[in-house]
């Protein structure tokens, strides 16, 4: 199916927030965000045993033992 011209342009702006003039960096006023560095030490699990209990991680697991059968 073919795109319109502004179509991603569009899907851009709707999806960020963002104005037309901001999107064009045609205003100085976007807000700038200090990146956060995540601690991760080689060889230990990005998940707390505590959050690998909690239901997201759980419904995680099911799916990827469903899939596997």
């Amino acid at each position: 199916m073919p795109r319109e011209e502004d179509q991603h342009t569009a899907e851009f702006i709707h999806e960020t927030g963002l104005t037309h003039e901001q999107a064009a960096s045609q205003t100085d006023d976007i807000s700038v965000v200090e990146v956060v560095g995540f601690p991760h030490k080689h060889g230990k699990p990005f998940v707390t045993e505590e959050e690998e209990i909690n239901r997201g991680t759980q419904m995680f697991n099911f799916h990827n033992c469903i899939c596997k059968s």
